[in-house]
């Protein structure tokens, strides 16, 4: 997260906006935090959605108090066919 002040925020807000999409801003005012820009450029519609959704995270913390979870590399490896040794799994042709 980068901090800036609220004058600097004021005075050149496209680059803040530009910044946000990179990485969080936080726009301090009188030494103290009061606000977080966070980019959303390249958020679809749905994803915007479910990131201000108070309904959702509560439905993700409620399945992470669940039990065990895995990370999310795993996930990706498991889902690219790939072995824990690391090579993709052979899969047998069937034809059309």
């Amino acid at each position: 997260m980068k901090p800036i002040t609220a004058v600097q925020a004021e005075a050149d807000f496209d680059k803040v906006l530009d910044s946000a999409q990179k990485e969080r801003i936080v726009i301090m005012r009188g030494g103290k935090p009061s606000a977080v820009v966070v980019g959303v450029e390249s958020y679809d519609e749905e994803e915007l959605e479910l990131a201000t959704s108070p309904e959702f995270w509560r439905m993700i913390e409620a399945r992470r108090r669940r039990g065990p979870s895995i990370l999310l590399s795993e996930l990706r490896t498991r889902l690219h066919g790939k072995s824990r040794s690391g090579t993709r799994s052979k899969r047998k042709n069937r034809g059309p």
